[in-house]
């Protein structure tokens, strides 16, 4: 897991796992370095200097899993600007943690660890099995012998080692 980087992909328990994780850093910090009796009632409120290091690192590591997330959709990190919008945000935001991602390779790379790369590495091995078969095809013109018997040209054993 990359946790600062916006390429690749996320997917769905990765990213609300790192969502999650951000939403105890916030707390936390909050406890920890905001002076509760603070508060004024414009809003504003003291803080040491230290609560915002916490506060940017996780805000940041839950950017780029959004943005990561939104890779495993298929859609560009421009998709969150939806969520600005007061009506589509909430579905833009629905889709993001409920959607199910690319199962094959898409342009931002393959799919994340999770069960979704098993199709991928399914259809290798498909691939392989197949061009196995084209390439290891007995040619019809020719006899297989071995020690115990022969194969003939359709393919029948022939138990004797008289060929035809």
């Amino acid at each position: 897991m990359e946790f600062f980087s916006f390429n690749g992909r996320a997917g769905r328990l990765e990213y609300l796992g790192i969502v999650m994780s951000a939403t105890v850093v916030h707390f936390i910090n909050a406890l920890l370095f905001v002076d509760l009796e603070s508060f004024r009632g414009d809003g504003t409120f003291d803080a040491s200097p230290l609560y915002f290091i916490p506060f940017v690192l996780a805000t940041w590591a839950t950017w780029c899993a959004a943005i990561r997330r939104c890779h495993d959709l298929g859609r560009s990190g421009f998709f969150l600007l939806w969520q600005i919008v007061p009506l589509l945000g909430l579905a833009a935001s629905l889709f993001i943690i409920f959607g199910r991602g690319d199962d094959m390779k898409n342009r931002f790379g393959p799919p994340p660890w999770s069960i979704s790369n098993r199709a991928e590495k399914r259809a290798e091995i498909e691939r392989a099995a197949v061009w196995d078969a084209t390439v290891n095809q007995p040619k019809p013109e020719e006899d297989w012998v071995t020690e115990e018997g022969t194969f003939d040209m359709d393919g029948l054993w022939n138990e004797s080692n008289i060929s035809r």
